[in-house]
């Protein structure tokens, strides 16, 4: 699994789109229009699929669909229940 963890603006999403594109993976992300127009933008392939946090929670995917997800708190966020935290660890 692939953890990316770094400060805003250092290039996350552009990662979390390179790892799509080489992978055929589903970009889970806030908002899949936004995401679309900014991989076209930077010159990534028009095959990557995106969908909304909502999307991915209300649908069941095969386990041999690859998911990437675009910030982890926003789709946290949108967990049924309080969640008042989580905890991460990272792996050497």
């Amino acid at each position: 699994m692939y953890r990316i963890i770094k400060p805003r603006g250092t290039g996350k999403t552009t990662e979390i789109l390179h790892l799509a594109e080489e992978n055929n993976a589903i970009v889970v992300c806030s908002n899949p229009q936004i995401y679309k127009k900014l991989a076209q933008s930077r010159g990534f392939n028009d095959d990557i699929t995106f969908v909304s946090y909502d999307e991915y929670l209300n649908k069941q995917y095969n386990s041999d669909v690859s998911i990437l997800i675009d910030e982890i708190d926003g789709l946290m966020q949108k967990l049924k229940g309080h969640i008042l935290g989580y905890s991460l660890s990272l792996e050497d």
